[in-house]
């Protein structure tokens, strides 16, 4: 899950051009339709972003009678967030009992959410519902230390500028579905959603949606055969199709789609680069004869804003309905300091306007 706050910002206004009393804020990334009078004298905000919740008697949240910040349109304007004017912020705050009456040092890029009582949306609904028996999961403590979560993937709205104008990048279809992730650590296999961990032996009876899954897609077979190449492997995807959310790329099973792989090299583990897997090399041929179907690479090459635009049109699977939106990430992998490894989402406005969403 990617970071979550409610950040002190700077922002620019345009001139709506179908409102005369609206404006078009702009922050990093993201553009906000406001009320052109709540900014003329403001020159900071506190951005709410998408999916953001608070409780229905919120000072500032309260009109959405506890429903979610959701992507809008405004006069035939995509809006994306909630900007709350400083003023009104600063009034608010010096009032709370909790603060004395006075502000301390707030500075651009602090998190207001937890002065204003402002949290991230958690859906309710879980695929873990979908699970025909009880299967016990491992303990934390229990997990092999290998076995990770999934890289957090941070929005590229929110860190515009960490992937430099002609960096190689690839850009894949982001999949609307439910993670799952496949081991193979010190011989013994293992399965996971994004937040538990099941160890996989032969007698298995109970099965979930990630164990028929690994077996009708024989991903066991394969990461037994691919210890030729790496001893230690870790497949990182998207379980998608009809009854997993409300996209389903023409599937009517529950599928498998690839879209990361880390495996031990040279004492730890790593993922393995754009050209170590896509290209031809054994751990290619591996994939290919086994016919791990991995997420649609719309674009590798010179990275440019422009291509930001790949997030539109239909999914490249079954081209049925809309993509969800791009993942972004550098040919050759590397770390930055704000978001550790890079890896950079956006999600296309369509997918976020759309009509009976699902988010389980």
């Amino acid at each position: 899950m990617s970071t979550f706050s409610c950040p002190l910002v700077e922002f620019t206004l345009e001139k709506h051009p179908g409102a005369d009393t609206l404006s078009i804020a702009h922050i990093k990334g993201w553009q906000v339709v406001v009320k052109t009078e709540e900014f003329l004298n403001e020159t900071l905000g506190v951005y709410v972003p998408i999916d953001a919740v608070a409780s229905e008697t919120n000072q500032f949240l309260g009109f959405l009678g506890g429903k979610r910040v959701k992507t809008i349109k405004l006069r035939k304007i995509i809006s994306q967030g909630i900007l709350l004017p400083w003023s009104a912020v600063e009034d608010y705050l010096q009032n709370e009992s909790s603060f004395d009456g006075k502000i301390v040092g707030f500075k651009i890029g602090d998190d207001l959410a937890p002065a204003l009582n402002i949290s991230k949306y958690l859906p309710k609904d879980s695929l873990h519902k979908l699970f025909s028996g009880q299967v016990p999961s491992l303990k934390r403590e229990d997990w092999p230390e290998e076995f990770v979560k999934y890289t957090d993937i941070e929005n590229i709205n929110n860190f515009p500028d960490i992937i430099q104008e002609g960096e190689f990048v690839q850009i894949t279809e982001k999949l609307h579905g439910t993670s799952a992730r496949f081991g193979l650590i010190n011989n013994q296999l293992y399965l996971g959603t994004r937040n538990t961990v099941l160890k996989l032996d032969i007698e298995e009876k109970q099965y979930t949606i990630w164990h028929k899954v690994f077996y009708r897609e024989k991903i066991d077979e394969f990461l037994k055969n691919i210890q030729s190449s790496f001893n230690e492997i870790i497949l990182f995807g998207e379980i998608v199709g009809k009854g997993i959310q409300d996209l389903h790329y023409g599937f009517e099973e529950p599928t498998f789609i690839l879209y990361d792989v880390k495996v031990k090299k040279d004492g730890w583990f790593q993922y393995l680069n754009h050209d170590e897997y896509i290209l031809n090399n054994d751990a290619h041929a591996a994939f290919m004869l086994w016919q791990i179907r991995k997420a649609p690479l719309l674009y590798v090459g010179p990275y440019s804003k422009v291509k930001l635009s790949l997030r539109h049109g239909n999914d490249t699977i079954s081209n049925t309905h809309m993509r969800e939106g791009i993942v972004i990430k550098p040919v050759q992998e590397r770390l930055h300091l704000e978001i550790g490894r890079v890896v950079l989402k956006l999600h296309s406005e369509e997918y976020l306007l759309r009509h009976g969403a699902t988010d389980r």
